[in-house]
């Protein structure tokens, strides 16, 4: 992660970022998906870009998703530049520090900058904004109640505060990256001729077809590697145990893992691709018990009917709810494991 130093005029971006050829959709998502994507994509681009909501939606939902996410990657790239360049001037220009210092500095934050990666530019920048509420929650804002504590703790640990914040915001990215997934899937699975989905359906009411499947995706692993069975015996065991795998990757390769996994699915059975991402966005309880019941009844995971992707609610002017924990251990799980901490 850079260091999320609080900017005001717009959140840094993501360490490490690298370019995911997003391509345009060609197939236009459905109504629902573009409404999702658009009230994300706006919370996160909120002090950055100034892009009206119906712009956003109608691009997303006529298809031309691919053009508005490296249009926006690249006015974001643009307003970085210009903060560098104004950070380096005043380096620079300051009589207190001697050459060779301004020299690494200036150095140092050349090489330090990476561009944006379009295949995760909402998600990056809606985790920044979500996890900058820290900082920003005892802002001048009336309505919002002052935590004096917060304020406290953040003056009194810096280092540690701003290392759970990094946990904080890259487990935030890794949820919202995989919903992105899942409303892929979603959308090729919905695009699927009937032929087509009548031979998936008959696959995935046997009991060993998923297994196969949905077995040892992360890391590549062989149907005969041991390591696969000891994940569990039913789908949701299964899931729990890819989704500890994925979300333990670092960012960069979580994302170039997650789209390796979700082409081979989608590619061979759509279905079965939208029932691996739902499982890495997580599970509900109850979707986990009809899970297991179903399994256990010889049917398979598309008994349990379509799902469409949980929408998150409007954005409004009060900060969503902080973590529900600030320990290191707790933070450390939650990006291991995809936290609850983006709004439902």
């Amino acid at each position: 992660m850079d260091d999320f130093a609080v900017n005001q005029n717009y959140p840094p971006p993501m360490q490490d970022a690298f370019s995911i050829d997003t391509g345009d959709y060609q197939i236009p998502v459905s109504p629902e998906t573009a409404a999702a994507r658009t009230v994300r994509a706006q919370y996160g681009l909120t002090n950055i870009l100034d892009l009206p909501a119906d712009d956003i939606k109608s691009k997303i939902q006529g298809g031309q998703e691919g053009t508005l996410r490296a249009d926006v990657a690249s006015q974001i790239d643009l307003k970085k530049d210009a903060d560098s360049s104004a950070q380096i001037t005043k380096v620079a220009s300051d009589p207190n520090l001697d050459f060779n210092s301004k020299r690494d500095w200036v150095l140092n934050e050349i090489a330090s900058r990476k561009p944006t990666d379009p295949a995760s530019v909402f998600e990056d920048t809606f985790a920044v904004n979500y996890t900058n509420k820290i900082y920003t929650v005892n802002g001048a804002n009336p309505a919002i109640p002052k935590f004096s504590w917060l304020q406290d703790l953040i003056s009194s640990f810096p280092d540690q505060t701003q290392q759970y914040y990094d946990l904080a915001t890259v487990a935030v990215a890794k949820s919202v990256f995989s919903r992105q997934m899942e409303e892929d899937a979603l959308e090729a699975r919905k695009n699927q001729g009937w032929g087509g989905f009548a031979v998936d359906l008959a696959k995935n009411l046997s009991f060993v077809y998923p297994q196969i499947k949905l077995r040892g995706q992360v890391d590549n692993r062989s149907i005969l590697d041991p390591s696969t069975w000891t994940d569990g015996v039913t789908l949701a065991q299964v899931m729990d145990s890819e989704r500890l795998r994925l979300y333990s990757l670092e960012y960069p390769a979580y994302k170039i893992e997650y789209k390796r996994i979700m082409d081979g699915l989608r590619e061979d059975n759509p279905s079965i691709a939208h029932e691996f991402a739902h499982g890495m966005t997580g599970l509900t309880t109850n979707e986990t018990v009809l899970s297991n019941l179903m399994e256990l009844g010889g049917a398979g995971p598309l008994l349990e009917g379509p799902r469409q992707p949980r929408l998150p609610p409007p954005v409004v002017h009060s900060p969503p709810a902080p973590p529900a924990c600030s320990s290191r251990p707790c933070l450390r799980s939650i990006a291991r494991s995809g936290p609850p901490l983006v709004p439902r």
